[in-house]
Protein backbone atom coordinates (compact mmCIF):
# COMPACT_ATOMS: atom_id res chain seq x y z
CA UNK A 1 0.00 0.00 0.00
CA UNK A 2 1.28 3.41 -0.65
CA UNK A 3 2.18 4.98 2.10
CA UNK A 4 0.45 8.30 4.30
CA UNK A 5 2.47 11.45 5.36
CA UNK A 6 3.59 11.18 8.68
CA UNK A 7 1.84 13.36 10.74
CA UNK A 8 3.22 15.27 13.67
CA UNK A 9 4.28 13.51 16.28
CA UNK A 10 4.74 9.86 14.80
CA UNK A 11 8.04 8.62 14.74
CA UNK A 12 10.85 8.77 13.81
CA UNK A 13 10.01 12.23 15.57
CA UNK A 14 9.19 10.62 18.61
CA UNK A 15 11.68 8.43 18.79
CA UNK A 16 14.25 11.76 18.57
CA UNK A 17 12.82 13.41 21.34
CA UNK A 18 13.73 10.91 23.73
CA UNK A 19 17.05 10.16 21.89
CA UNK A 20 15.94 6.62 20.95
CA UNK A 21 16.79 6.34 17.65
CA UNK A 22 20.20 8.31 18.45
CA UNK A 23 20.79 6.01 21.04
CA UNK A 24 19.53 2.72 19.09
CA UNK A 25 21.79 4.07 16.25
CA UNK A 26 24.71 3.90 19.29
CA UNK A 27 23.48 0.22 20.25
CA UNK A 28 23.67 -1.27 16.78
CA UNK A 29 27.17 0.30 16.58
CA UNK A 30 28.75 -1.17 19.53
CA UNK A 31 27.38 -4.40 18.63
CA UNK A 32 28.98 -4.50 15.15
CA UNK A 33 32.00 -3.48 16.49
CA UNK A 34 32.22 -6.12 19.05
CA UNK A 35 31.48 -8.45 16.16
CA UNK A 36 33.87 -6.97 13.70
CA UNK A 37 36.70 -6.44 16.04
CA UNK A 38 38.58 -10.17 15.87
CA UNK A 39 38.52 -9.96 12.21
CA UNK A 40 40.77 -7.42 12.25
CA UNK A 41 42.61 -8.41 15.30
CA UNK A 42 42.77 -11.94 13.86
CA UNK A 43 46.34 -12.18 12.39
CA UNK A 44 47.65 -11.01 15.69
CA UNK A 45 45.68 -13.36 17.72
CA UNK A 46 46.80 -16.90 15.40
CA UNK A 47 50.41 -15.50 15.18
CA UNK A 48 50.69 -15.39 19.26
CA UNK A 49 48.39 -17.88 20.33
CA UNK A 50 50.27 -20.56 17.22
CA UNK A 51 46.17 -21.15 15.94
CA UNK A 52 45.62 -22.63 12.89
CA UNK A 53 43.46 -21.52 9.75
CA UNK A 54 40.47 -23.94 10.91
CA UNK A 55 40.65 -22.50 14.63
CA UNK A 56 40.96 -18.64 12.86
CA UNK A 57 37.90 -19.60 10.64
CA UNK A 58 35.75 -20.60 13.72
CA UNK A 59 36.64 -17.58 15.70
CA UNK A 60 36.09 -15.18 12.97
CA UNK A 61 32.80 -16.91 11.60
CA UNK A 62 30.76 -19.68 12.99
CA UNK A 63 31.26 -19.34 16.58
CA UNK A 64 29.02 -16.02 16.11
CA UNK A 65 26.99 -16.98 13.02
CA UNK A 66 25.69 -19.85 13.74
CA UNK A 67 25.18 -19.52 17.21
CA UNK A 68 23.22 -16.40 16.58
CA UNK A 69 21.10 -17.83 14.30
CA UNK A 70 20.65 -20.40 16.09
CA UNK A 71 19.55 -18.50 19.30
CA UNK A 72 17.69 -15.65 17.94
CA UNK A 73 14.27 -16.86 17.30
CA UNK A 74 13.87 -18.41 20.61
CA UNK A 75 15.29 -15.25 22.45
CA UNK A 76 13.44 -12.77 20.35
CA UNK A 77 10.25 -13.95 22.70
CA UNK A 78 12.22 -12.28 25.93
CA UNK A 79 10.80 -8.87 25.11
CA UNK A 80 7.53 -10.09 24.92
CA UNK A 81 7.35 -11.60 28.38
CA UNK A 82 9.67 -9.26 29.94
CA UNK A 83 10.65 -5.14 30.26
CA UNK A 84 12.41 -4.77 26.81
CA UNK A 85 14.93 -2.18 28.22
CA UNK A 86 15.75 -5.09 30.80
CA UNK A 87 16.84 -7.24 27.94
CA UNK A 88 18.50 -4.53 25.75
CA UNK A 89 20.43 -3.56 28.85
CA UNK A 90 21.43 -7.20 29.55
CA UNK A 91 22.46 -7.65 26.01
CA UNK A 92 24.82 -4.95 25.78
CA UNK A 93 26.29 -5.43 28.83
CA UNK A 94 26.81 -9.02 27.84
CA UNK A 95 28.39 -8.63 24.46
CA UNK A 96 30.50 -5.45 25.64
CA UNK A 97 31.46 -7.59 28.21
CA UNK A 98 32.63 -10.62 26.13
CA UNK A 99 34.66 -8.50 23.91
CA UNK A 100 36.59 -7.04 27.23
CA UNK A 101 37.15 -10.64 28.22
CA UNK A 102 38.29 -11.80 24.95
CA UNK A 103 41.42 -9.43 25.60
CA UNK A 104 42.21 -11.23 28.88
CA UNK A 105 41.88 -14.61 27.26
CA UNK A 106 44.30 -17.29 27.73
CA UNK A 107 43.92 -19.37 24.58
CA UNK A 108 41.57 -20.43 22.06
CA UNK A 109 38.93 -22.03 24.20
CA UNK A 110 38.34 -19.14 26.35
CA UNK A 111 38.23 -16.80 23.04
CA UNK A 112 35.43 -19.48 21.52
CA UNK A 113 33.75 -19.37 24.76
CA UNK A 114 33.37 -15.46 24.26
CA UNK A 115 32.53 -15.42 20.38
CA UNK A 116 29.61 -17.92 21.46
CA UNK A 117 28.74 -15.50 24.30
CA UNK A 118 28.68 -12.37 22.24
CA UNK A 119 26.59 -14.50 19.93
CA UNK A 120 24.09 -15.08 22.05
CA UNK A 121 23.70 -11.52 23.59
CA UNK A 122 23.51 -10.31 20.16
CA UNK A 123 20.63 -12.83 19.88
CA UNK A 124 18.09 -11.59 22.27
CA UNK A 125 19.35 -7.71 22.07
CA UNK A 126 18.87 -7.15 18.65
CA UNK A 127 15.41 -8.21 17.98
CA UNK A 128 14.26 -6.06 21.01
CA UNK A 129 15.66 -3.51 19.65
CA UNK A 130 13.57 -3.84 15.87
CA UNK A 131 10.84 -3.84 18.33
CA UNK A 132 11.41 -0.21 19.51
CA UNK A 133 12.00 0.83 15.52
CA UNK A 134 9.25 -1.29 14.80
CA UNK A 135 6.39 1.27 16.84
CA UNK A 136 6.94 4.15 14.06
CA UNK A 137 3.26 5.31 13.55
CA UNK A 138 3.66 5.13 9.64
CA UNK A 139 5.32 3.08 7.16
CA UNK A 140 7.20 6.11 6.27
CA UNK A 141 8.50 6.74 9.46
CA UNK A 142 9.21 3.44 10.27
CA UNK A 143 11.47 3.26 6.93
CA UNK A 144 13.24 6.10 7.87
CA UNK A 145 13.71 4.78 11.47
CA UNK A 146 15.01 2.11 10.40
CA UNK A 147 17.14 3.32 7.70
CA UNK A 148 19.15 5.23 10.28
CA UNK A 149 19.18 2.39 12.89
CA UNK A 150 20.71 -0.18 10.30
CA UNK A 151 23.69 2.76 9.28
CA UNK A 152 24.66 1.68 12.76
CA UNK A 153 26.00 -1.27 11.81
CA UNK A 154 27.79 0.31 9.02
CA UNK A 155 29.24 2.84 11.16
CA UNK A 156 30.46 -0.26 13.78
CA UNK A 157 32.17 -1.41 10.97
CA UNK A 158 33.73 1.23 9.73
CA UNK A 159 34.84 1.57 13.66
CA UNK A 160 36.30 -1.79 14.04
CA UNK A 161 38.27 -1.99 10.95
CA UNK A 162 40.08 1.47 11.42
CA UNK A 163 39.70 1.93 15.58
CA UNK A 164 40.64 -1.63 16.03
CA UNK A 165 43.61 -2.00 13.17
CA UNK A 166 45.14 0.82 14.74
CA UNK A 167 44.81 -0.39 18.59
CA UNK A 168 45.91 -3.70 17.07
CA UNK A 169 48.98 -2.26 15.33
CA UNK A 170 50.52 -0.06 18.22
CA UNK A 171 49.15 -1.48 21.35
CA UNK A 172 48.14 -5.34 20.51
CA UNK A 173 45.22 -7.19 20.11
CA UNK A 174 44.66 -7.45 23.98
CA UNK A 175 44.37 -3.67 23.92
CA UNK A 176 42.11 -3.54 21.38
CA UNK A 177 39.35 -6.34 22.39
CA UNK A 178 39.28 -4.29 25.45
CA UNK A 179 38.89 -0.75 24.21
CA UNK A 180 36.18 -2.20 21.72
CA UNK A 181 33.87 -3.45 24.36
CA UNK A 182 34.14 0.01 26.79
CA UNK A 183 31.60 1.67 24.95
CA UNK A 184 28.56 -0.99 25.27
CA UNK A 185 29.57 -0.78 28.80
CA UNK A 186 28.44 2.70 29.21
CA UNK A 187 25.20 2.32 27.43
CA UNK A 188 23.69 -0.16 30.03
CA UNK A 189 22.31 3.10 32.00
CA UNK A 190 21.14 4.61 29.33
CA UNK A 191 18.97 2.07 27.73
CA UNK A 192 16.48 3.03 30.60
CA UNK A 193 16.82 6.63 29.96
CA UNK A 194 16.33 6.26 26.26
CA UNK A 195 14.11 3.40 25.90
CA UNK A 196 10.34 3.68 26.04
CA UNK A 197 9.32 1.17 28.70
CA UNK A 198 6.57 -1.37 27.63
CA UNK A 199 4.19 -3.67 29.64
CA UNK A 200 5.28 -7.09 29.34
CA UNK A 201 3.24 -10.25 29.04
CA UNK A 202 5.00 -12.13 32.50
CA UNK A 203 3.09 -14.56 33.18
CA UNK A 204 1.99 -15.98 29.16
CA UNK A 205 5.65 -17.30 28.87
CA UNK A 206 3.02 -20.34 28.22
CA UNK A 207 2.35 -18.51 24.63
CA UNK A 208 5.67 -18.41 23.51
CA UNK A 209 5.17 -21.43 20.49
CA UNK A 210 1.89 -19.84 19.44
CA UNK A 211 3.89 -16.39 19.55
CA UNK A 212 6.15 -17.91 16.90
CA UNK A 213 3.35 -19.74 14.98
CA UNK A 214 1.79 -16.31 14.04
CA UNK A 215 5.57 -14.60 13.19
CA UNK A 216 6.40 -17.55 11.04
CA UNK A 217 2.34 -17.60 9.53
CA UNK A 218 2.59 -13.17 9.52
CA UNK A 219 5.50 -14.05 7.04
CA UNK A 220 4.71 -16.67 4.76
CA UNK A 221 1.01 -16.01 4.67
CA UNK A 222 1.08 -12.38 3.55
CA UNK A 223 2.18 -12.21 -0.57
CA UNK A 224 4.31 -8.93 0.02
CA UNK A 225 6.33 -10.25 3.36
CA UNK A 226 7.16 -13.54 2.07
CA UNK A 227 8.24 -12.25 -1.09
CA UNK A 228 10.94 -9.78 0.46
CA UNK A 229 11.75 -12.02 2.93
CA UNK A 230 12.83 -14.47 0.51
CA UNK A 231 14.51 -11.33 -1.48
CA UNK A 232 16.65 -10.19 1.48
CA UNK A 233 17.67 -13.82 2.54
CA UNK A 234 18.91 -14.30 -1.73
CA UNK A 235 20.86 -11.03 -1.35
CA UNK A 236 22.51 -11.75 1.58
CA UNK A 237 24.30 -14.50 0.21
CA UNK A 238 26.15 -11.99 -2.07
CA UNK A 239 26.57 -9.17 0.66
CA UNK A 240 28.14 -11.53 2.93
CA UNK A 241 30.70 -13.15 0.24
CA UNK A 242 31.41 -9.21 -0.96
CA UNK A 243 32.14 -8.67 2.38
CA UNK A 244 34.78 -11.52 3.24
CA UNK A 245 36.27 -12.00 -0.18
CA UNK A 246 36.97 -8.75 -0.95
CA UNK A 247 39.47 -7.51 0.97
CA UNK A 248 41.45 -11.02 -0.21
CA UNK A 249 40.96 -9.68 -4.20
CA UNK A 250 42.44 -6.44 -3.80
CA UNK A 251 45.38 -7.59 -1.97
CA UNK A 252 46.23 -10.66 -3.89
CA UNK A 253 45.08 -9.13 -7.40
CA UNK A 254 45.71 -5.54 -7.20
CA UNK A 255 48.99 -5.88 -4.25
CA UNK A 256 47.25 -3.27 -2.10
CA UNK A 257 48.51 -3.01 1.24
CA UNK A 258 46.20 -4.55 4.09
CA UNK A 259 46.29 -0.93 5.52
CA UNK A 260 44.99 0.41 2.40
CA UNK A 261 42.20 -2.07 2.39
CA UNK A 262 41.25 -2.02 5.68
CA UNK A 263 41.03 2.02 5.28
CA UNK A 264 38.91 1.38 1.68
CA UNK A 265 36.33 -0.71 2.77
CA UNK A 266 35.63 1.06 6.22
CA UNK A 267 35.27 4.12 4.09
CA UNK A 268 32.85 2.81 1.62
CA UNK A 269 31.14 -0.25 3.44
CA UNK A 270 31.56 1.90 6.78
CA UNK A 271 30.33 5.26 6.41
CA UNK A 272 29.62 5.33 2.57
CA UNK A 273 27.33 2.92 3.87
CA UNK A 274 25.58 4.44 6.73
CA UNK A 275 25.40 7.58 4.75
CA UNK A 276 23.93 5.15 1.33
CA UNK A 277 21.42 3.31 3.50
CA UNK A 278 20.28 6.71 4.91
CA UNK A 279 19.35 8.07 1.93
CA UNK A 280 18.35 5.98 -0.13
CA UNK A 281 15.51 4.82 2.99
CA UNK A 282 14.77 8.61 3.31
CA UNK A 283 14.35 8.59 -0.44
CA UNK A 284 12.45 4.91 -0.68
CA UNK A 285 9.99 6.40 2.01
CA UNK A 286 9.46 9.93 -0.16
CA UNK A 287 8.92 7.67 -3.39
CA UNK A 288 6.65 5.43 -1.28
CA UNK A 289 3.59 8.04 -0.65
CA UNK A 290 2.86 7.82 -4.07
CA UNK A 291 3.76 4.24 -4.96
CA UNK A 292 4.48 1.67 -2.37
CA UNK A 293 6.06 -0.30 -4.53
CA UNK A 294 9.07 1.74 -4.88
CA UNK A 295 9.67 1.03 -1.03
CA UNK A 296 11.75 -2.36 -2.30
CA UNK A 297 12.16 -1.49 -5.95
CA UNK A 298 14.59 1.64 -5.09
CA UNK A 299 17.14 -0.53 -3.13
CA UNK A 300 16.90 -3.21 -5.88
CA UNK A 301 17.06 -1.08 -8.51
CA UNK A 302 20.55 0.43 -7.14
CA UNK A 303 22.17 -2.80 -6.70
CA UNK A 304 20.86 -3.83 -9.93
CA UNK A 305 22.62 -0.39 -11.73
CA UNK A 306 25.73 -1.20 -9.55
CA UNK A 307 26.12 -4.72 -11.10
CA UNK A 308 27.91 -4.43 -14.08
CA UNK A 309 30.35 -2.00 -11.97
CA UNK A 310 31.16 -4.68 -9.70
CA UNK A 311 31.67 -6.96 -12.55
CA UNK A 312 33.90 -4.19 -14.45
CA UNK A 313 36.11 -3.69 -11.34
CA UNK A 314 36.66 -7.25 -11.20
CA UNK A 315 38.36 -7.23 -14.58
CA UNK A 316 40.30 -4.57 -14.71
CA UNK A 317 43.72 -4.30 -14.12
CA UNK A 318 44.02 -0.33 -13.34
CA UNK A 319 43.83 -0.20 -9.14
CA UNK A 320 42.64 3.34 -9.45
CA UNK A 321 39.53 2.12 -11.85
CA UNK A 322 38.62 -0.87 -10.03
CA UNK A 323 38.19 1.22 -6.63
CA UNK A 324 36.43 3.83 -8.52
CA UNK A 325 34.28 1.36 -9.79
CA UNK A 326 33.69 -0.42 -6.24
CA UNK A 327 32.44 3.03 -4.83
CA UNK A 328 28.87 3.13 -5.98
CA UNK A 329 27.90 -0.94 -5.30
CA UNK A 330 29.44 -1.15 -1.82
CA UNK A 331 27.71 2.05 -0.90
CA UNK A 332 24.62 0.90 -1.93
CA UNK A 333 24.68 -2.94 -1.69
CA UNK A 334 23.37 -2.77 1.88
CA UNK A 335 20.05 -0.50 1.50
CA UNK A 336 17.82 -3.11 1.17
CA UNK A 337 17.72 -4.30 4.84
CA UNK A 338 16.28 -1.41 6.38
CA UNK A 339 12.97 -1.19 3.61
CA UNK A 340 12.76 -5.01 4.22
CA UNK A 341 12.56 -4.54 8.57
CA UNK A 342 10.35 -1.73 7.19
CA UNK A 343 7.58 -3.64 5.43
CA UNK A 344 8.04 -6.74 6.91
CA UNK A 345 6.83 -4.67 10.61
CA UNK A 346 3.92 -3.28 8.47
CA UNK A 347 0.46 -4.23 10.84
CA UNK A 348 2.51 -5.79 13.27
CA UNK A 349 1.54 -6.13 17.20
CA UNK A 350 4.13 -5.23 19.35
CA UNK A 351 4.28 -8.62 21.02
CA UNK A 352 5.28 -9.95 17.41
CA UNK A 353 7.78 -7.53 16.31
CA UNK A 354 10.72 -9.17 17.57
CA UNK A 355 9.62 -12.46 16.85
CA UNK A 356 9.68 -11.57 12.97
CA UNK A 357 12.72 -10.00 12.93
CA UNK A 358 13.80 -13.02 14.69
CA UNK A 359 12.95 -15.00 11.63
CA UNK A 360 14.75 -12.66 9.10
CA UNK A 361 18.05 -12.48 10.81
CA UNK A 362 17.84 -16.20 11.53
CA UNK A 363 17.62 -16.65 7.74
CA UNK A 364 20.27 -13.98 7.02
CA UNK A 365 23.02 -15.44 8.85
CA UNK A 366 22.35 -18.91 7.89
CA UNK A 367 22.62 -18.20 3.94
CA UNK A 368 24.96 -15.22 4.16
CA UNK A 369 27.12 -16.15 6.64
CA UNK A 370 27.34 -19.57 5.38
CA UNK A 371 26.71 -19.48 1.75
CA UNK A 372 28.25 -16.78 0.22
CA UNK A 373 31.87 -16.74 1.37
CA UNK A 374 31.18 -21.06 0.48
CA UNK A 375 30.19 -20.08 -3.00
CA UNK A 376 32.91 -17.53 -3.80
CA UNK A 377 35.72 -19.93 -1.79
CA UNK A 378 34.14 -23.03 -4.53
CA UNK A 379 34.55 -21.24 -7.20
CA UNK A 380 38.22 -19.81 -6.77
CA UNK A 381 39.17 -23.53 -5.77
CA UNK A 382 37.62 -24.80 -8.89
CA UNK A 383 39.60 -22.32 -10.91
CA UNK A 384 42.96 -22.77 -9.80
CA UNK A 385 42.75 -26.59 -10.29
CA UNK A 386 42.15 -25.41 -13.73
CA UNK A 387 45.65 -23.40 -13.24
CA UNK A 388 44.67 -19.78 -13.19
CA UNK A 389 46.27 -17.47 -10.65
CA UNK A 390 44.93 -14.75 -8.48
CA UNK A 391 42.66 -13.45 -10.82
CA UNK A 392 40.54 -16.34 -10.13
CA UNK A 393 39.38 -14.65 -7.21
CA UNK A 394 38.19 -11.87 -9.36
CA UNK A 395 36.14 -14.21 -11.81
CA UNK A 396 34.95 -15.71 -8.72
CA UNK A 397 33.36 -12.82 -7.46
CA UNK A 398 31.66 -11.76 -10.51
CA UNK A 399 29.70 -15.61 -10.26
CA UNK A 400 28.92 -14.27 -7.06
CA UNK A 401 26.74 -11.53 -8.98
CA UNK A 402 24.93 -13.42 -10.86
CA UNK A 403 23.16 -15.31 -7.71
CA UNK A 404 22.01 -11.80 -7.43
CA UNK A 405 19.21 -12.48 -9.85
CA UNK A 406 16.65 -14.32 -8.31
CA UNK A 407 17.12 -11.80 -4.96
CA UNK A 408 16.31 -8.98 -7.44
CA UNK A 409 13.41 -10.32 -9.22
CA UNK A 410 12.06 -11.15 -5.81
CA UNK A 411 12.23 -7.36 -4.82
CA UNK A 412 10.33 -6.74 -8.12
CA UNK A 413 7.59 -9.11 -7.47
CA UNK A 414 7.18 -8.25 -4.06
CA UNK A 415 7.36 -4.73 -5.00
CA UNK A 416 3.93 -5.32 -6.83
CA UNK A 417 2.14 -7.13 -4.21
CA UNK A 418 2.70 -4.03 -2.33
CA UNK A 419 1.00 -2.03 -4.94
CA UNK A 420 -2.49 -0.99 -4.14
CA UNK A 421 -4.08 -3.00 -6.83
CA UNK A 422 -2.47 -5.88 -4.74
CA UNK A 423 -3.04 -5.45 -1.31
Amino acid sequence: MPNAPAPPGTAPAALERRGTLAFLTAFMATSHVDRHIVAVALPAIGAEMALNDLQLGVLSGIAFSVVFALAVVPLSLLSAFLDRRHVMAMAVFAWSAMTVLSGFAAGFAQLLLARIGIGIAEAAGIPASHTVVGEAATDRGRTRAFAVFTAGGNLGLAVALVGGGILTQQYGWRTAMIVAGLPGLALVALTYACIPRAAPDAGRAEAWLPMLRVAAGTISGTRVKRRIFVACALTSVINFGMVAWLPSFLVRVHDMPVQQVGLFVACTVGIGGAAGTVAVGYGAARLARRDGAWLVWLPALLMALGKPLLVAAFLVEDTRLSLALLVLPTVVGGAHLATTLSMLHTRLGERNRGAVSSFLLMAVNLTGYTLGPLVVGAVAWGLAARGMGDERLGYALIALQALSLPGLVAYYYAGRAARPASA
